[in-house]
């Protein structure tokens, strides 16, 4: 939980030494908590640390919709006791207003204890609300992650506060 509390307070520093650039470098930096789904998982803690950055690639306009799109690329890290994986994603997301939605796929790097390390299929889905409009929006996201062929053990929830720069 600590290693949560530390990535949280670095967002928040990256936000406040950001605030002062208008210009939009399409990187958002998100951390917070991620919640395995399956018994084995959580037998290595209920709460495991998160961290991710996503990178916009392009912008896509969408016509006669308010609707803002663009195609990304994502590398998060979550993990506890020894287990972690390392999800690097191609994602495609849309904007409207403050709601942000975003799915993706691509290869997860696994390390379990016990197990070989591996490189797995990996799948995202998630939905964010701007908390904070202005130079620097501060968002909170609901981000669920999946891995392929690792029964399960390193799918689960992440929940994180976030800063788009």
């Amino acid at each position: 939980m600590r290693k949560c509390f530390v990535l949280t307070v670095a967002v928040a520093a990256i936000a406040g030494a950001a605030s002062a650039q208008s210009p939009s470098l399409g990187l958002t930096i998100r951390a917070g908590a991620f919640f395995p789904t399956t018994s084995a998982a959580t037998a290595a803690g209920e709460r495991w640390y998160h961290a991710g950055a996503e990178f916009d690639l392009f912008k896509l306009k969408l016509p006669a919709t308010p609707v803002g799109a663009a195609i990304s690329i994502s590398i998060d890290t979550y993990g506890r006791a020894g287990s972690s994986s390392v999800p690097i994603l191609a994602n495609f997301s849309a904007r409207a207003d403050r709601f942000r939605y975003s799915v993706g796929a691509g290869a997860s790097f696994v390390r379990r204890s016990g197990f070989d390390d591996s490189v797995q299929f990996a799948y995202q889905a998630s939905i964010g609300y701007d908390v904070v409009k202005g130079p620097v929006p501060v968002m909170l996201e609901i981000r669920y992650f999946g891995v392929a062929n690792s029964s399960n053990f390193f799918d689960g929830i992440a929940a994180s506060v976030g800063v788009r720069l």
